[in-house]
């Protein structure tokens, strides 16, 4: 895969690799394929970073520090992937990987082991991956230590499984400052370590003043944000993912460039689920442990920043109605219940509260689609 490796290659970062892993899905499982480069199919060594670990379209920079999140390795996906369609090009997003053996003839029994998976983070794109078309989904390039916690680099190419699921970054929400011109200029940052969606939709910064006011950055590519008139310091940061928005107060304490670690992170909600071993040739199983609300991402989150967080389900409302509402229901308020489901768009690799946050809700092709996710019953 030299050729995708030269260019921009969707880079994913390894998060973590094992089996019967507890994770938040976020989507439903995927089939699609596997490659690997940077490794001995290519005259590489492994654990020497190559390409996207040095610089990516996301802007991270260099990724070349194994023992800081995201942990080193990496794969890419599609430019036309529907990934690219979420905040920020799908930066940050985290996906799950499984190894598949037995649904291609001709890549069966790659697995190194029946049902590995690997969890990676969005960091750059690949123009020569394809995306999921004629009921195959996207096909992603790993670096090859990605790839080796699947399937020996030997292997090639693999047939896979893979889901979004819920990022849980090591640290609070970071804000990586790579361009400043001081005060009254230009300023260039990029937001890091997200739990939950990992994208980011939008960032507003203020100064100090009491009289200051927020004002809205602008995202210029991959996962930077630029302003060209920044305020005075110290700057405070309002940063949305999803329905979550946190503020980040005073996080940048002097015109200076480099990482600062903010005292915040996003609370994780979704489904908590085990990944077990295929039992079919087309998808995996995945067993459901329990149904979370919103948990906390780190232990040093404080409630502020899941004070904006919006939950698209009302439980509650259904689980208050008593047995003799439901007994005397007319067909009209039947009709209407039954209206106000989530029928996900065919075709969609992604469930509705999913499209729900990533502000897919008013597309042309989501009529009809999602409407308790949506509030369109």
């Amino acid at each position: 895969m030299t050729s995708c490796s030269m260019s921009l290659v969707l880079i994913v970062l390894l998060a973590s690799a094992s089996q019967g892993l507890a994770q938040t899905a976020l989507s439903d499982w995927t089939a699609g394929v596997a490659t690997n480069y940077g490794g001995p199919n290519d005259g590489d060594d492994p654990n020497t970073p190559t390409f996207g670990l040095l610089d990516g379209a996301c802007g991270y920079g260099d990724l070349s520090n194994a023992a800081v999140y995201p942990f080193f390795s990496a794969v890419g996906i599609p430019t036309n992937s529907d990934i690219m369609s979420f905040p920020t090009m799908g930066c940050g997003t985290c996906i799950e990987f499984q190894c598949v053996n037995d649904r291609t003839p001709d890549f069966a029994g790659r697995c190194g082991s029946a049902g590995a998976t690997v969890t990676a983070l969005v960091t750059d794109v690949c123009p020569e991956c394809s995306a999921a078309s004629g009921g195959q989904g996207d096909h992603f390039d790993l670096n090859a230590l990605s790839f080796g916690e699947l399937a020996p680099d030997t292997a090639g190419r693999i047939d896979v499984n893979y889901r979004l699921v819920a990022c849980t970054p090591p640290s609070d929400i970071q804000v990586m400052v790579d361009g400043n011109a001081g005060s009254g200029l230009w300023l260039r940052l990029v937001i890091t370590t997200v739990a939950n969606l990992g994208t980011i939709s939008a960032v507003n910064l203020k100064g100090p003043g009491a009289s200051d006011s927020w004002t809205a950055m602008t995202n210029t590519y991959g996962a930077a944000w630029e302003v060209s008139n920044q305020p005075s310091y110290p700057i405070s940061l309002e940063v949305t993912s999803g329905s979550q928005t946190v503020s980040l107060m005073n996080v940048l304490p002097t015109p200076t460039q480099g990482t600062f670690t903010s005292t915040q992170q996003f609370s994780i909600s979704g489904s908590t689920t085990t990944t077990t071993t295929p039992t079919s040739s087309t998808t995996t199983s995945s067993t459901t442990v329990t149904s979370s609300t919103s948990t906390s991402a780190t232990s040093s989150a404080t409630p502020s920043a899941t004070a904006t967080a919006t939950p698209t389900a009302t439980p509650a409302a259904s689980a208050s109605a008593s047995p003799s509402s439901t007994a005397t229901a007319t067909p009209a308020a039947s009709a209407a219940a039954a209206a106000c489901t989530d029928i996900v768009p065919q075709g969609s690799a992604f469930t509705c509260p999913q499209q729900a946050a990533y502000g897919k809700c008013g597309a042309d092709w989501m009529v009809g689609f999602c409407h308790q996710s949506c509030n369109t019953c």
